[in-house]
């Protein structure tokens, strides 16, 4: 049972430290963005889908 605690502990500390959150956002339009974030920011991949059918797929960049 300790060793199940320290484990589960060290996964909580670990997901705290910024790893990349992946939110899928849908507009009114019908169009539907995968973006990733960081820390509370927009950062790296994002793929978006739009109502006509067409995929994008691009990074962000600061």
């Amino acid at each position: 049972m300790k060793r199940f605690l320290k484990v589960f502990i060290g996964l909580a500390l670990i997901s705290n430290l910024g790893f990349a959150e992946v939110k899928l956002m849908k507009y009114e339009n019908g169009s539907k963005e995968e973006v990733n974030y960081v820390k509370g920011k927009r950062e790296g991949k994002y793929i978006e889908y739009y109502a006509n059918g067409d995929v994008e797929k691009d990074t962000y960049e600061e």
